[in-house]
């Protein structure tokens, strides 16, 4: 079975040496397909590539490594990668599954609230920029 990253994606995690467990909304999935390799394909299923997506993100954000990747513009459709991205550990955490805190007043931007999962660790991101 291939997998597209969509709005309903909450997470992907690689599962074992061939294989990723997708988590949904309601559902999760094993995958045969490494994390890295869903990401690259959804990307060129929404017309780009993993590469072009990567490189508009480092020229847009001024920054080198983990940067989200935009699977889709127009449903907003963004993943985080939890380490470097073609690493065997690197889970792929939706952006859409969060909320979005801004707090201009003290120049702090809070990107992702911790979130709460059965079965994997999430990760807190903050900003001081």
């Amino acid at each position: 079975m291939n997998y597209e990253f969509s709005r309903g994606t909450l997470a992907i995690i690689p599962n074992d040496e061939e294989s990723s467990l997708v988590y949904e909304d309601d559902s999760r999935y094993i995958v045969k397909q490494k994390p890295f390799k869903i990401m690259e394909e959804s990307c060129i299923y929404f017309g780009s590539t993993y590469d072009g997506r990567k490189n508009g993100a480092k020229e847009i954000l001024g920054a080198d490594y983990k940067v989200p990747i935009v699977v889709e513009d127009s449903n907003s459709i963004i993943a985080f990668p939890t380490s470097s991205p073609t690493s065997e550990n690197c889970c792929w955490i939706s952006l859409n599954q969060y909320h979005i805190t801004i707090e201009q007043h003290t120049g702090k931007r809070l990107f992702l609230q911790e979130w709460m999962c059965q079965s994997w660790k999430c990760y807190f991101y903050q900003s001081n920029q």
